[in-house]
This record gives structure tokens, sequence and C-alpha cells, in this order.
């Protein structure tokens, strides 16, 4: 049996910072550790309502898409096919995509296009049909909300979304929103309580 001496050199403790209220101003911006918790605990209702919300929005978008046929032209299929290859390289960093991992990711993904690109139809032609519109005033009540909600003033924050490109993006998803405000209006939902190995709501557009 072998004997092995070692020499301790160096031991490091980790400290983890003391929860109060300079830890709070330093990394949260609030004046008291209640309040960190406070704003924490509505970030996290916030975002587990904003999931409930898409969930039950691609439900009743599965339902539209089930009793009405959308035809797709595959050339716009396809073209959204090799976007999404295309973000997966720029994702993964690859400079260089084969054409056989090209082709392996189109077939793997065109399912997930295919309803993408229904989805797409489906809500422009409800938002044309039912001339839903975002006015001036709508778009800058929601832009002075978001700018609120990140401490910025609102000019400020329209001209970085400006230059970002995001003004029509912010607007598509405001008039998408109406769009699922129609939907859920004339939509039967029922939700139930959720119970272990059973899918909860129910939706029947």
């Amino acid at each position: 049996i072998r004997k092995l001496r070692i020499r301790v050199k160096e031991i490091r403790v980790k400290h983890l910072p003391e929860l109060d209220d300079e830890f709070a101003k330093e990394h949260s911006g609030k004046d008291t550790v209640a309040e960190m918790r406070e704003m924490v605990r509505e970030q996290l209702t916030e975002g587990t309502k904003r999931e409930s919300d898409r969930q039950l929005r691609e439900q009743l978008v599965d339902k539209l898409l089930e009793i009405n046929e959308i035809p797709v032209l595959p050339s716009l299929e396809e073209r959204y096919v090799q976007a999404m290859v295309q973000d997966f390289a720029r994702q993964q960093g690859l400079e260089e995509v084969s054409d056989e991992q090209r082709q392996q990711l189109a077939e793997a993904w065109r399912p997930m296009a295919q309803r993408s690109v229904k989805r797409m139809i489906l809500i422009d032609n409800l938002r044309r049909g039912h001339e839903i519109k975002v006015d001036d005033e709508e778009f800058d009540a929601r832009l002075t909300e978001m700018a609120g909600k990140q401490g910025s003033d609102v000019e400020r924050f329209r001209l970085l979304m400006e230059r970002a490109g995001n003004l029509d993006r912010i607007r598509g998803e405001m008039e998408e929103d109406k769009v699922f405000d129609l939907i859920e209006e004339s939509a039967k939902i029922t939700v139930a309580e959720e119970t272990p190995g059973e899918p909860t709501p129910d939706t029947e557009a």
C-alpha cells in the first residue's frame, strides 16, 4: 500500500451575501428585502400567467386548425423550414451545414413549420376579416407601460425599439392579442382542476 502525503496550501470558503436591505438595493433597485420579495413574487405570478395564456392560445389554434383546412404553398413552407435551419445553425455557431444535415433538420422540423405557417395565415385572416387594428393611442399606451417596467423614459424607449426594428413587432403582438380576445369570446372554454395524468384546460372552438 502506497502512502501519499498531501500539502494543503489554501482552503477557500464561499460566503453568501447577507440578505438585507443593502443587498436588495444593490441587486433589485428596491429599498427593502420585503419590497424585493414582493417584486419577485409578482414576476413569478406574471410569468406563470403568461405561460398559462400561451398554452390556452395554442390549444385554441389547434382546435381552429382542426376544423378549418388552410392550404399552404409549398414554396412558403420551404422558406420557413430553411429559415429554421439557418437560425439553428446560427445559434449553434455553425459556419456551414452539410446538405445531409440540412435535409435531416428540414424533415425533422417540417411538421412544426407547417403548423407555424398555418397559424400565421389563420391569425392574419382573422385580423383582416374583422378589420382588427391598433390605433396610435393604444400603441403609445403600450410603449409607456413597457418603458415603465424597464424604468426608462418612454421617448428613449421608443427610439431604442425603433432602432432595433421592434416597433412593428410590438404592434403585431397587440393585434394578435386582439385576435385572441375575439377567439376567446366566441369559444367555449372549460377550465378543470388539474389532476396528475389528465390534460387541462379543455377548449372547444
